[in-house]
């Protein structure tokens, strides 16, 4: 099964070919707690969770760092609490990724979450995958609590997209990234 918690939504995948789409049981108490459930049965599979850090608001809503990791991390303990076999994380930018070096009295924002999803996970999940990880090291505190990070370099990806949709195009061209990350 693959579970989407992009913009509340949860996908589930049927088959091979057909994606089927869900949101996820989101309770908002008063007190500004949450709690998240799993509809359907994740007992003995394995599970796909794709997040988006950060993840967009809907158009009425202000984000909230905090709330979209409190979510994630509460996805994840529900998947492992419902008795799924594996749980993989993908996501195209990790969470505090740009907060990998300690300043004066500051936290590494990476090793904090990493140690908060050590919590939820419970030796389930194995592997992640996600996009041009800004800061190499950072992988580093995702293999400290056994979860093997890929960062899946997108420059190739794009450079071919340029060359089979744009021929041409970059020849005498130079492309600039805004930055090494």
């Amino acid at each position: 099964k693959i579970i989407n918690n992009t913009n509340g939504k949860i996908r589930y995948c049927v088959q091979d070919d057909e994606i089927e789409l869900r949101r996820p049981e989101i309770i908002d108490f008063p007190s500004s707690n949450l709690n998240v459930s799993i509809e359907e049965s994740v007992r003995g599979m394995d599970v796909f969770v794709v997040e988006w850090f950060p993840k967009l608001p809907a158009a009425d809503e202000k984000y909230d760092a905090s709330r979209n990791s409190e979510e994630f991390l509460k996805t994840i303990s529900a998947i492992v609490s419902a008795g799924a076999k594996r749980v993989s994380l993908v996501t195209p930018y990790l969470n505090d990724q740009r907060n990998d070096i300690a300043e004066y009295r500051d936290i590494i924002g990476a090793s904090q979450f990493c140690e908060q999803l050590e919590g939820v996970i419970k030796n389930k999940c194995s592997e992640g995958f996600c996009l041009d990880v800004h800061s190499p090291p950072i992988l580093g505190y995702y293999s400290m609590i056994g979860v093997n990070m890929h960062s899946i370099p997108m420059a190739p990806v794009f450079v071919n997209y340029i060359n089979e949709n744009h021929p041409g195009l970059l020849e005498n061209s130079i492309l600039i990234h805004p930055d090494q990350g």
